[in-house]
């Protein structure tokens, strides 16, 4: 289930984002968008997660061509599209999401930095696509996806962060956490540096 909270944040983006000219050469009409984003909330809120899906997908394909690739309403169509993937094995994302994942880490990680907050719900979601797949991850927060053909690749770098008060951490859900009011600056880097715990 998407989070109330990102949600919040698409009908926002997308109600305060500039359209684009409706007709122009390539572009999409942003009545089709409206439409297909639309009937992904009501999929979404009928618990019809086939319709979810597909609508998600509509919407992420409509909202590329109007928004472009590197806009936050872009990057949010991708989360939902994500979170509305049809899971296999033990509810674990299908082997086929892994394109939609890695396209999900790089445009936050585009966005907002590859150490941002923001970042750690789309690379779990990477995890749990590459977890039907094979990987591991290193003490020093290296994951690296192990295939069928023996071979290994790192595929990104863990990054922690701690907070000189961490009680004032704000929860998110998903055993997500962003910085409170009265955490502190976050002092972030690879699993045991600075001071920084570890990975078990």
């Amino acid at each position: 289930m998407i989070p109330f909270f990102l949600a919040s944040v698409l009908s926002f983006l997308l109600s305060n984002s500039a359209i684009g000219a409706e007709g122009a050469p390539g572009r999409v009409d942003a009545s089709q968008f409206k439409a297909a984003y639309a009937a992904f909330q009501a999929a979404q809120k009928q618990g019809n997660k086939v319709e979810t899906h597909e609508y998600a997908m509509e919407a992420l394909r409509l909202g590329e061509q109007l928004y472009g690739e590197n806009h936050r309403s872009t990057a949010a169509l991708t989360m939902n599209a994500a979170l509305a993937y049809p899971t296999g094995w033990q509810g674990m994302p299908r082997p086929d999401s892994l394109n939609l994942m890695h396209q999900l880490v790089a445009r936050y990680e585009n966005l907002f930095g590859s150490q941002s907050v923001e970042v750690i719900e789309p690379l779990l979601l990477l995890a749990e696509a590459l977890a039907g797949q094979g990987f591991v991850v290193g003490e020093d927060g290296t994951l690296r996806g192990v295939f069928g053909n023996g071979v290994t690749r790192d595929l990104g770098q863990l990054q922690l962060a701690r907070f000189a008060n961490p009680v004032g951490l704000e929860s998110r859900g998903l055993n997500v956490f962003a910085k409170g009011v009265n955490t502190g600056l976050p002092v972030q880097g690879a699993p045991g540096e600075n001071g920084i715990g570890g990975v078990i």
